[in-house]
């Protein structure tokens, strides 16, 4: 029947749009995850749920007596989304190394040590300051030497006048 091959056809396109949509209204959702399988079910109760969020959201910020202050709900925003990534990033780089693939060191790189220092986790904030400004005094010192140091070399010592 050639009526019903038309039917066929058109279902397939009709569901070839519908999963579209789906995609790309998960790709639109801030709990994304690339690497996740997610279900349509799943696509849509999250939709809900970050619909209902950003309603609230609206709701509080255009209340006249608003004591939430917008930049410390975006602070919260990038926190959450940092935390986001690290876990992402953490994932990801798991990944590569059961895969036997190396992780290029570019960007930024965290020293870990094997052994902590006998005094790590033992001095307080305040001791901890007045050791750095030690330290910082101490260094300033020493460039100050070196700096006259270069100075008195530089310097002649005896000036030579020609008649």
């Amino acid at each position: 029947m050639p009526g019903e091959s038309d039917k066929k056809t058109w279902e397939k396109e009709r569901r070839g749009r519908i999963k579209e949509a789906f995609i790309t209204l998960e790709k639109l959702l801030p709990s994304y995850d690339p690497s996740a399988v997610s279900t349509r079910i799943n696509t849509l109760n999250k939709s809900i749920e970050y619909i209902q969020e950003m309603q609230n959201r609206v709701d509080e910020l255009l209340k006249p007596n608003n004591k939430i202050n917008t930049e410390v709900l975006q602070l919260k925003k990038l926190q959450d989304r940092i935390k986001r990534l690290l876990s992402r990033n953490e994932l990801l780089s798991s990944l590569l190394r059961e895969a036997k693939i190396s992780i290029p060191n570019q960007g930024c790189t965290l020293k870990t040590f094997k052994y902590g220092y006998k005094w790590s986790g033992k001095i307080s904030e305040k001791m901890a300051m007045s050791v750095q400004k030690k330290a910082v005094i101490q260094n300033e010192k020493e460039n100050n030497s070196d700096k006259r140091e270069l100075l008195k070399r530089s310097k002649p010592n005896k000036k030579i006048r020609i008649s």
